[in-house]
């Protein structure tokens, strides 16, 4: 039983260093196009997974509201294209938790 656990941190690791990649690929940050209620804006990625987003913006949000992410991943060539619902505001940015999520 051991070995299940250890292959299953072993592969959650492995992801969590492919995302990480995305991030430091270019040596510059990633930056989302994004679109909500109260208009179109840019965001700098600050955290990505496959269930959300940590983003970095002037960009005035509220608990709750939609917003459409454009967020180009340079080091794939995959453009990720997203919608959800801002979970928590807090100093580092707003989290995004992804409800529909497109690769092209």
């Amino acid at each position: 039983m051991a070995n299940i656990a250890e292959k299953e941190v072993a592969g959650r690791r492995c992801r969590r260093e492919d995302i990480r990649h995305h991030f430091e690929a270019e040596g510059r940050p990633i930056m989302a196009e994004a679109a909500s209620r109260r208009g179109r804006f840019r965001a700098q990625v600050v955290n990505l997974s496959a269930r959300g987003a940590l983003l970095r913006t002037d960009h005035a949000l509220a608990i709750g509201e939609e917003v459409a992410l454009t967020i180009p991943l340079v080091s794939s060539r995959v453009v990720l294209r997203a919608t959800g619902d801002v979970l928590r505001l807090d100093p580092r940015g707003a989290a995004v938790l992804f409800r529909v999520v497109f690769n092209y």
